[in-house]
């Protein structure tokens, strides 16, 4: 019970604040990067708090988040003419 209470706090309510604080400092695509990469944070803080184990599936979809997001993201520069 406990831990249900301690996710609707911290995972959803607080996750929200931060969020729309998020929104109104910086656009909206910036935020959206930090969508992507909280998968990648928990993935990492399962290993190193819980002694989650990590395995090859679990690097290779990390590495495919983090490609997404660059790929997804990333600007090239306008080329003069």
């Amino acid at each position: 019970m406990l831990a249900a209470v301690y996710l609707a706090i911290f995972g959803s309510v607080l996750g929200y604040f931060c969020y729309h604080y998020a929104l109104k400092k910086v656009s909206a695509s910036e935020v959206s990067i930090l969508t992507y990469f909280n998968t990648v944070i928990a993935i990492f803080l399962g290993w190193l708090i819980l002694n989650e184990q990590v395995d090859v599936d679990l690097i290779v979809a990390t590495a495919l988040i983090i490609a997404g997001v660059f790929i997804t993201n990333y600007k090239k520069k306008a080329e003069l003419v």
